[in-house]
């Protein structure tokens, strides 16, 4: 994120916290704090979806369903994590996750999704002109926040999602304890403080350089046409080098 405070113990990359949960030799040790009651969560795609709920679902559900480390479901079980925001810097018609991933939490009885009706402003039913699969799936979408922010479910566990808000500073002594926003856009003097224990950045993965094989640091890809590595200069391909996903494409932020 590039902001003060953000190496806290506490604050942890998406890509540390699924291989940790996911039993990455690398990571199996990674120990995530679990023992406040709200996780704040920077990003609002797919990835940060999941985390949310892996956070959110009863032990019980994950145990019963799930391949998930061992290590990980013995963590989450014993969690005191009862609230997760979930924080994008655009609006909610820019949010990156898929309805089926939402409907997942929506419809979930033992977690209560919050969306503020004023940060729903934005939110317009889309219109290209003729039914296409994209504006069916924005139009869902759209009809799902819109269900949330009119129907809470007053479970005991709470997924709060939040817009139009950019990370300022994530602030603690040893450890984290809030993160700062300030409206997107607009002076960074407007301030919003949210407490957390944990935090968890899901703002797209930018991939680094491997020795001998053409990079772009700029944009965090390896050269490449079609997903073969080529040389950027000649555009001679590399032999048997092909790369695929974020090395491929740069990283694109979630949120």
């Amino acid at each position: 994120l590039g902001i003060p405070g953000e190496d806290l113990p506490g604050s942890l990359s998406a890509a540390e916290f699924v291989s940790w949960y996911n039993g990455h030799p690398d990571h199996v040790g990674l120990e995530p704090a679990l023992d406040s009651e709200r996780a704040v969560i920077i990003g609002n795609g797919n990835v940060a979806i999941d985390m949310a709920r892996l956070l959110l679902v009863s032990p019980d559900v994950l145990h019963g369903s799930s391949d998930m480390a061992t290590h990980a479901l013995e963590a989450l079980a014993g969690s005191g994590i009862r609230e997760v925001v979930l924080v994008g810097r655009r609006g909610p018609e820019h949010a990156a996750f898929t309805t089926p991933e939402l409907l997942s939490l929506v419809n979930n009885p033992d977690i209560d999704v919050i969306v503020d009706p004023a940060e729903l402003a934005s939110l317009t039913d889309a219109d290209d002109g003729e039914r296409t699969a994209e504006t069916y799936a924005a139009n869902q979408k759209a009809k799902l926040l819109r269900r949330a922010a009119e129907s809470p479910n007053g479970a005991a566990k709470r997924l709060v999602l939040r817009f139009g808000l950019t990370p300022q500073e994530v602030r603690g002594e040893d450890h984290v304890q809030a993160v700062t926003f300030g409206r997107t856009g607009e002076d960074s003097a407007d301030i919003e403080a949210i407490d957390a224990g944990l935090v968890l950045r899901a703002t797209g993965h930018r991939s680094t350089a491997v020795v001998g094989v053409p990079f772009d640091a700029s944009v965090g890809r390896f050269a490449n046409d079609g997903g073969r590595v080529i040389d950027p200069d000649s555009g001679a391909p590399v032999a048997r080098t092909y790369t695929t996903g974020w090395a491929k494409r740069g990283c694109r932020a979630g949120g």
